[in-house]
């Protein structure tokens, strides 16, 4: 499962713990969810996102907010 905060990997249901944080976020932690996150052995940092990336990720969020305001005006 991937998130705005970091990678996590299933283990047993309905458990996840922390693979790789996004490298932005190496102070957060529990702090930023509602659960304590359990963290694997050895943590990695989740790559920076490429240039190429983030103009997906923007175009993504465009279209689905004209989406959403569409449905809501519906």
């Amino acid at each position: 499962m991937i998130s705005d905060l970091c990678i996590l990997k299933p283990e047993e249901k309905p458990r996840t713990y922390c693979v790789s944080l996004h490298q932005a976020l190496q102070s957060t932690g529990n702090d930023a969810t509602g659960w304590d996150i359990r963290f694997a052995d050895t943590l990695q940092t989740t790559d920076e996102p490429t240039s190429s990336e983030i103009e997906v990720l923007r175009e993504l969020k465009r279209v689905t907010e004209a989406a959403h305001s569409q449905t809501e005006t519906a």
